[in-house]
């Protein structure tokens, strides 16, 4: 199954960049985060479809990732005008760029995309099939 995967700019660098005084550029220079975050899009076949990041590490921690996953949701292209099509239904998974370690020479934009790539390929590997929890009464089997 192939994983769809995308990147945005970080929102914490692109609102200190659009701010004219002297303490945002201060501000980005101590914290510099990366460019920005990568996400890959579950779709619902997928085995980690709606599980949270944490979970995703708990129940798959042998997989390795080569970043650190820091998000998991549905979102929308409000949000997130970024998505590619058809995602909209998809579970996003991601990871962002602006831990205390990461950087903007340690994460510039080709970077990011390189790592989205390469979490997509990471998901692309989980093949082992889980037991969903109905979530509905109604898919209950009868006991």
């Amino acid at each position: 199954m192939k994983i769809k995967w995308f990147v945005s700019e970080s929102p914490i660098r692109r609102e200190l960049e659009d701010l004219p005084d002297e303490i945002a550029r201060r501000t980005l220079e101590l914290l510099n985060p990366g460019w920005g975050n990568g996400y890959v899009c579950l779709p619902p076949e997928h085995p980690c479809y709606g599980m949270s990041y944490r979970a995703i590490y708990k129940d798959y921690g042998a997989v390795e990732f080569d970043v650190e996953l820091t998000f998991s949701n549905f979102v929308s292209r409000d949000t997130f005008p970024q998505l590619p099509p058809g995602c909209e239904i998809y579970w996003i998974v991601g990871f962002d760029t602006a831990h205390a370690w990461d950087s903007m020479a340690r994460w510039p934009k080709i970077k990011v995309e390189e790592a989205a790539r390469g979490l997509a390929e990471n998901f692309e590997g989980i093949r082992v099939e889980r037991q969903r929890k109905p979530d509905h009464p109604e898919e209950r089997q009868p006991e």
